[in-house]
């Protein structure tokens, strides 16, 4: 792997809209944070690890790990409808104010708790061997295939909902096989890494061409409801995750 001066930046802020304190919360016997820390540090491939966090509560599970806090995260971008670009940003910004200056920034979501440290050691492969300017994880998703969409005609909530195929004409329309779906994915959201110079003048937090990390489905699972949090500690307790 090439030596470059890689941040690991794990966004992890005290509020959680859906889930209360959600970077806390327990898969298995580890909290999402510690899951996402020890994926960082197994890895053993960054010059960094950073934890970015508003909370005090937090903080004080990061120092568990051996590892400090070297900032608090301002409000402005702590909120629900706060972007991953800003938060990166703020902490390239913090660094930089040091000294320092990384080559690339590994964004490492709490929520996707099965994301393993030689996922994240692939992915950085990946990236240091192709010609990208950005990586993205993703998942395989070819069998939920565009023509198998369905559009809701109404604003239902219920179990019943007026639907309609998308860009479906009656006289033009076949019925697709399974086999012959294209390729398509889906962003996982477990693992992002990004060339620093990219993001001083952007806006996105991706810079083409992009490419793409494979994961399958049950390292994939990404944690925004409640429903999603049982799910992983069955999987958890029964795949020993």
């Amino acid at each position: 792997m090439k030596t470059l001066n890689r941040l690991a930046l794990i966004p992890a802020r005290g509020g959680s809209k859906g889930i209360p304190d959600k970077n806390l919360r327990m898969v298995g016997n580890k909290s999402l944070l510690d899951r996402a820390i020890e994926s960082a540090v197994k890895s053993k491939i960054f010059s960094e690890v950073c934890v970015s966090t508003d909370s005090l509560e937090v903080a004080e599970c990061v120092k568990k790990h051996g590892l400090s806090v070297p900032f608090f995260r301002p409000p402005e971008i702590s909120g629900d409808t706060s972007l991953g670009i800003e938060v990166i940003k703020h902490a390239i910004a913090f660094y930089r104010n040091l000294g320092v200056v990384f080559d690339t920034v590994t964004l490492l979501q709490p929520t996707s708790p099965f994301r393993t440290f030689n996922d994240v050691v692939e992915a950085n492969k990946v990236f240091d061997k192709s010609s990208c300017e950005s990586l993205i994880s993703v998942l395989d998703i070819t069998n939920f295939h565009a023509s198998t969409r369905y559009i809701p005609l109404d604003e239902s909530l219920d179990s019943s909902i007026k639907i309609r195929v998308e860009n479906f004409n009656t006289q033009t329309s076949a019925g697709t096989l399974r086999q012959n779906f294209s390729k398509t994915y889906w962003r996982n959201g477990a693992i992002y890494i990004v060339k620093s110079k990219n993001l001083d003048n952007s806006e996105m937090l991706l810079a083409e061409p992009i490419e793409g990390y494979l994961m399958p489905w049950i390292r994939s699972i990404n944690i925004d409801t409640f429903e999603d949090l049982e799910l992983a500690n069955i999987i958890s307790a029964n795949f020993k995750f």
